[in-house]
């Protein structure tokens, strides 16, 4: 009996020791330690702070910082609309047609004798890229003078006629060919006069 009470005796003295030292511990106001796991979570789900959230700007030495201050308005985006798409040279539909009224340049047309007949830029000359390739002579390369600007259009996109004519025409002497690369779509997009019939030469 003794030693049962002994024993008894013993648990609640080591039970009270450890009491006491949990106790200690917790007076010292130890800091939480935080595993990298449950601190991946906290930044996961922090909210991003919002322009209420920030803290104000620090003010400069020597003079306070003016009160309700503008901010600067973002930088305007500036796209190309799609009426007045960029060519190989820079030009919209709208200069093409400006460099045309004023006489700098000759338009020649690429396409297909149809496509030519159902549309076309008006006053442009019709030189066909297949007839061209096949070893025939369409009547604007004779008429078409070799010290012009010579600006040449086909359907645009990945339509080839017009790189086609421009290296022919090159290779026959005239001195500057230059491709409209967004071709007749664009000139149509642009809402530019179109003429319909067949080739004057």
């Amino acid at each position: 009996m003794a030693l049962i009470l002994f024993r008894i005796l013993l648990i609640l003295v080591l039970a009270g020791s450890i009491a006491g030292i949990d106790g200690l511990l917790r007076g010292l106001d130890m800091p939480k330690q935080t595993d990298k796991k449950d601190l991946s979570d906290l930044t996961r789900r922090a909210p991003a702070p919002t322009p209420d959230d920030a803290p104000a700007p620090s003010e400069p030495h020597g003079g306070s910082a003016p009160e309700d201050e503008p901010a600067e308005p973002p930088a305007a985006s500036n796209p190309v609309p799609e009426a007045q798409p960029d060519d190989g040279l820079g030009m919209t539909a709208q200069e093409l047609s400006q460099a045309m009224a004023e006489g700098l340049v000759d338009v020649v047309d690429s396409r297909r004798r149809d496509q030519y007949v159902e549309g076309h830029i008006p006053n442009a000359f019709l030189i066909p890229a297949g007839e061209l390739l096949a070893g025939g002579r369409p009547p604007a390369l004779d008429i078409l003078p070799k010290d012009r600007t010579i600006v040449v259009y086909c359907e645009g996109g990945d339509c080839e006629a017009s790189h086609d004519v421009a290296s022919l025409m090159l290779e026959l002497g005239f001195q500057d060919v230059r491709i409209f690369e967004r071709g007749f779509p664009a000139w149509e997009a642009a809402g530019l006069p179109v003429n319909q019939g067949e080739p004057l030469f």
